[in-house]
């Protein structure tokens, strides 16, 4: 099967259901091509900026994402552990004083995660007309006279088929497939660590963003780390390893708490 359509994205997660929404508000025809069934179990990214609201602002979905209060202050605090020893302040960001610059935009950002605002996205890109295909991979592509033929898998009807796009905006992440099938290589200072994390549900500990800190750098002998909450009870735990090795991080995870 095959057919044409002004605007193919590979990807569907923020930037790619950004870019299919942007396009439908904008009556561009376009088609999102994901190989996930959905939004990553894990809530990913947390927090977006003002500009950003502004564009979904003018997409007119605004209304549903909660924002910052114009008084929020972001606070972050080294612990030796949420019930030890609390340490001195951090600055959330060096050298910034991080505040909400309401004359510059009527909008504060929001910080809502990832797994939040996909399915948002999703819904509203739908009602304006973006089609989507979840649980469909990219095989491969090329250039034709006539455009860019696709040649996609659909996991959940087994079936082969071809999309001609005019255009393709490849969003499918930092280890992008067009982009490494294009030849486009990526610079900067390379790998930088291994990190490993646990993301896990903890209504009792919601108690200590009473303080008024919503992050903590957890500094002991052994073992640094920090710790972070997305606003719903759920808390992840974020630590550097050298190579992942986590049987015995695991084990003793709730003394680090």
């Amino acid at each position: 099967m095959q057919h044409r359509i002004p605007v193919a994205i590979i990807g569907g997660s923020l930037v790619g259901l950004s870019a299919s929404l942007f396009l439908s508000w904008l009556n561009v025809p376009n088609i999102v091509i994901e190989k996930h069934k959905g939004s990553a179990s894990h809530p990913r990214a947390m927090g977006f900026t003002q500009t950003t609201m502004e564009h979904y602002s003018m997409a007119g979905i605004i209304h549903r994402i909660p924002q910052w209060s114009v008084d929020a202050r972001l606070r972050r605090i080294t612990v030796e552990s949420l019930t030890g020893q609390w340490f001195n302040e951090e600055a959330w960001t060096p050298n910034d004083e991080h505040r909400i610059l309401t004359e510059c935009s009527p909008f504060t950002g929001t910080a809502m995660a990832q797994d939040k605002l996909e399915p948002i996205l999703r819904e509203e890109a739908l009602k304006l007309g973006s089609q989507l295909r979840l649980g469909t991979e990219l095989l491969s592509f090329e250039q034709s006279a006539e455009g860019v033929l696709l040649h996609i898998y659909d996991k959940n009807t087994g079936q082969h088929e071809d999309i001609l796009a005019d255009y393709v905006i490849a969003a499918d992440g930092a280890n992008s497939t067009v982009r490494e099938t294009l030849g486009i290589h990526r610079v900067g200072v390379g790998h930088l660590c291994y990190m490993q994390s646990v993301l896990f549900f903890c209504p009792q500990a919601d108690e200590f963003l009473k303080s008024g800190f919503q992050q903590f750098s957890i500094r002991q002998n052994d073992f640094k780390g920090f710790l972070t909450h997305y606003g719903d009870s759920r808390w992840v735990l974020m630590w550097q390893a050298g190579k992942p090795r986590i049987q015995r991080q695991h084990s003793s995870l709730s003394n680090r708490l």
